[in-house]
This record gives C-alpha cells, sequence and structure tokens, in this order.
C-alpha cells in the first residue's frame, strides 16, 4: 500500500480513485478541526483555505472530512490574508493553522504568530521524515493523501479544478529511489498550471503539533477498518 514500482503512471494519483472520493462525509472517531493554507505568490494562481475535519491515530491522520475548500484570486493582501485564517481558527475553537511558510506565505505565516494564532510554518521543501522514501516532506505529504484516497477514508468535495489538479500530479524519482513531486515550476512542461487546490490538501495532511509523523499514514492504515460512512 502506498508503494510506486518504476515504470508505472507518471500521475501520482488516478482520476478515477479520487472521483471515488466524491462521497458523503465519514464517521470519525475523536474528530479534530485543523486548516490548510496555500498562499497565492511566485506565479500561483489563489491563496486556498482548507478545512478539514481529520481523525488522528497517534498524531497520524487516518480519515478526514473536507468541510472547506475555498479559493481567493484577487486576495493578494497577505495580512488580510492571515486574519482570515485567524477568524476561521477562533470559528472554530482555535484549531490549528498549517500555512506554506515560503515566499509570500513566510510573511503570513509571520503575523499569525505575531496574532497568538494556533499557526505553524510548512515547508514543503525540509527533509521528510522517512527520508529513504521520500525526497522531502512535500511528497511525503502528497503520499500520505494518496494514501488516505486510494482507501477512500477522506471526503472530498465535487470541485473539477480540485479533481483535475489531484489527478495531475507528475512524480519522479531521486537517484536514491525517494519519491519526488515534480517541482512547480515544472509544472508548464506538462501543460499543468499550479496546483493550488491540491497543496492545500497536500498542507493538511501535516504531521500534528506533537510532532507526529505523518509519513507514517501507509504503515498504519494497512490495520484499519473500513471506516464507516454518514448516510
Amino acid at each position: 500500500l502506498g508503494e510506486f514500482a518504476p515504470g508505472e503512471s507518471k500521475m501520482l494519483i488516478s482520476r478515477d480513485e479520487v472521483e471515488k472520493c466524491i462521497q458523503p462525509h465519514l464517521e470519525l472517531k475523536n474528530p479534530e478541526l485543523v486548516i490548510a493554507a496555500d498562499v497565492a505568490g511566485d506565479g500561483r494562481d489563489s491563496s486556498v483555505v482548507c478545512l478539514l475535519e481529520v481523525e488522528r491515530q497517534a498524531g497520524v491522520i487516518v480519515a478526514a472530512n473536507v468541510l472547506k475548500l475555498d479559493e481567493y484570486r484577487s486576495m493578494s493582501d497577505t495580512m488580510e490574508f492571515g486574519y482570515l485564517l485567524l477568524h476561521l481558527s477562533q470559528d472554530h475553537d482555535d484549531c490549528p493553522i498549517f500555512i506554506d511558510a515560503i515566499g509570500v506565505g513566510k510573511g503570513c505565516t509571520d503575523r499569525l504568530k505575531e496574532m497568538e494564532a494556533n499557526a505553524q510554518g510548512f515547508i514543503a521543501g525540509s527533509k521528510a521524515f522517512n527520508p529513504g522514501r521520500f525526497y522531502n516532506q512535500r511528497a511525503e505529504n502528497f503520499n500520505a493523501l494518496k494514501v488516505l484516497i486510494e482507501t477512500q477514508k477522506i471526503s472530498l468535495p465535487r470541485n473539477q479544478r480540485m479533481i483535475e489538479q489531484l489527478s495531475n500530479l507528475p512524480f519522479k524519482y531521486s537517484e536514491k529511489g525517494a519519491l519526488q513531486i515534480e517541482r512547480k515550476d515544472k509544472f508548464a512542461d506538462y501543460g499543468l498550471k499550479s496546483p493550488d487546490l491540491a497543496d492545500s490538501l497536500m498542507i493538511g495532511m501535516c504531521r500534528s503539533l506533537l510532532n507526529h509523523n505523518a509519513g507514517d499514514n501507509v504503515r498504519l492504515l494497512e490495520k484499519l477498518e473500513p471506516t464507516e460512512q454518514v448516510a
């Protein structure tokens, strides 16, 4: 589960698997709310806010419902975007905010911390927790999302842009055999735009603030019973 053999499709997740997850919300045990944000800048089309309801075991996300997935195409003011995230967190019991902390996102992350928000910056290029399998944390988190999708342990909204982005994530292997998602500046080579919606979902797979490793999803999910659906 979650392994990638040499020679298979260059896209990480199939459209068919994504569409199977456009389903009723799952029944979660001890659900927690998490906000994930991808901040526009450096060629990105939109800022995106994602609100997820997640179930964790030992800090690992094992099932999730996407409650909100909103794009903000005209919001260039990072302070305004920071306040939007802060208010959303406050409206949901100060739930944690995971935010892309590279480039423009760093300023937004710093502003949230100044406002004492429950925020943690995510740096996609950071060393993976399992560097033998994953090139960086971006690859590790996308793999965690892939596992949830392939096991249908995530409820996704019916959003065509999201479907297109999730099913068009080019990947390769490093010289050491670690999974690597193509850099965003290479997406144009495939005729693809910046995957803002997919990135926000990927950021939502972050390890918890208790320093647990989201990359362990693969091993943990193999042990779980299927999650029941709410009609």
